[in-house]
């Protein structure tokens, strides 16, 4: 390669190295500044999501339909006879 072309290949590395130094040492600030862009506050809305009790039908010593916890997302209801148990997913 030519004298030329070996400096300027070595200028810019020194170019992308100092960038990348001053990116990854620049100081971090979290207080609130008026310095920041209008749309840094926005954000899309958050939702909560509906309670799952991850329960599922079961049975009891005596035979009745009891709720048990399970590890998939099912919501159990059971009647307070223990005669009927109904589920429903989360």
């Amino acid at each position: 390669m030519s004298r030329p072309k070996l400096y300027s290949i070595r200028f810019l590395m020194l170019v992308v190295v100092l960038a990348a130094l001053s990116l990854l040492l620049a100081p971090r600030s979290d207080r609130p500044s008026p310095y920041l862009s209008a749309l840094s506050t926005l954000s899309a809305p958050t939702t909560l999501a509906a309670t799952c009790a991850m329960t599922s039908c079961g049975r009891d010593k005596e035979g009745r339909s009891i709720c048990v916890p399970s590890g998939t997302p099912t919501n159990c209801k059971a009647n307070r006879s223990g005669h009927s148990c109904s589920m429903t997913n989360c």
